[in-house]
């Protein structure tokens, strides 16, 4: 059985929680935020296997299945057959979270790698003040702006912006118009430069049923850094979301390049209903790419890790399959530095090549004669 220590309690953080716990090594989930991710509305694709594999028994997650996808251009509208599963992230938070004993997650409390340790060293965190010298391993999972990332020698470098924002909204589908039938379908719109996808995803509560169901939408636009800044002010650094102050600047950037897209009508009514109902934020797209995962008994999963574009939906994927990878490589050893390196192996390119299409999407999105910062 071994220690482990797992810093950040986000989707990464508690899917490698559910996996190393239901494997009998003893897990702690250190996360600085003082409140769960609960009310966290914004949609996620999901892969039932991978959850599956999580928590093998349980009930599945909160999840739609989406057998219809419309996608418009300038030059028409098309709709085809679709195979396609998403969950609300904090629906897919809670039910991660349900997975782990009492006491597994310690929210409000920072946790700083003090020492990598080796193969012989064990590592050690200062957690909260409280210095831990009695693990044996530790997971740096704290996303894509990761501190204790910084620390490591495989942590050279930072995210870098991809030289588009995301501006992303959720209204319940009660606030929509019936004869659009938004809450149905995953959507699609695309100009030269503009990028918009909608999907319904579970209501706050789970809920399922087409009435009780909200809508996702995000819009991707082309925005250097001056025009970043004037959208997002002092808060364009952060992660994924912006402080909800920004959400009038928000409503208004959307709105405006909703009509210089232009974008269908469904896609301007989303937009408005968001303004009015639901919620809207600007989210900057950032990226990275981790040379290498193992610094000694620090491993990195999740945005720590391979940070890519939501364009690429796959954030929720990569995290569960890092979790899983994590854990059968410990399973088969023989020894923990053997097992740490084979993880590195299955898990490094693969993830890389995800980052790398999203930034391929985003070299797309620019105007002509510009490119990606």
């Amino acid at each position: 059985m071994l220690r482990v220590g797992i810093i950040g309690g986000s989707i990464a953080g508690l899917s490698v929680a559910n996996v190393l716990a239901r494997l009998g090594h003893e897990v702690a989930v250190f996360e600085r935020g003082a409140r769960g991710f609960e009310a966290r509305g914004g949609g996620l694709g999901l892969d039932p296997d991978l959850a599956g594999a999580l928590r093998p028994g349980a009930r599945p997650p909160p999840s739609l299945g989406i057998e219809r996808r419309r996608v418009w251009t300038p030059r028409g509208e098309t709709e085809m057959r679709a195979s396609i599963t998403v969950t609300a992230y904090g629906a897919l938070w809670s039910w991660l979270r349900e997975g782990l004993g009492a006491g597994a997650l310690r929210q409000g409390v920072s946790a700083r790698i003090d020492d990598a340790g080796a193969e012989g060293r064990r590592p050690r965190l200062e957690v909260g003040g409280e210095r831990l010298t009695d693990l044996d391993l530790v997971v740096c999972a704290e996303g894509g702006d990761s501190a204790s990332r910084g620390s490591l020698r495989v942590g050279a470098g930072r995210r870098a912006y991809a030289g588009y924002v995301l501006v992303r909204g959720v209204v319940a589908a009660r606030h929509l118009d019936p004869a659009e039938r938004l809450a149905e379908r995953f959507h699609v719109a695309s100009t030269e430069t503009r990028h918009f996808v909608a999907y319904p995803i579970p209501g706050p509560g789970g809920e399922s049923s087409p009435e009780a169901r909200s809508l996702n939408w995000g819009l991707y636009v082309p925005l250097d850094d001056a025009a970043l800044r004037d959208l997002a002010g002092a808060e364009a650094d952060a992660p994924h979301a912006i402080d909800r102050s920004t959400a009038p600047a928000a409503a208004a950037f959307a709105l405006a390049e909703a009509e210089r897209g232009p974008l269908p009508r469904w896609a301007r009514h989303l937009i408005e209903a968001s303004t009015a109902r639901g919620s809207i934020a600007p989210h900057p797209v950032y990226d990275y790419i981790a040379g290498a995962l193992v610094d000694g008994r620090v491993v990195l999963a999740g945005d720590a890790a391979h940070l890519a574009s939501p364009i690429t939906g796959s954030g929720a994927r990569m995290a569960m399959t890092d979790a899983l990878a994590l854990g059968a490589c410990l399973r088969e050893g023989p020894t923990l530095g053997r097992a740490l390196r084979a993880y590195e192996a299955l898990r490094l390119e693969p993830s890389a090549a995800v980052v790398r299409a999203g930034r391929e999407f985003g070299a797309r999105l620019q105007p002509p004669g510009a490119g990606a910062a």
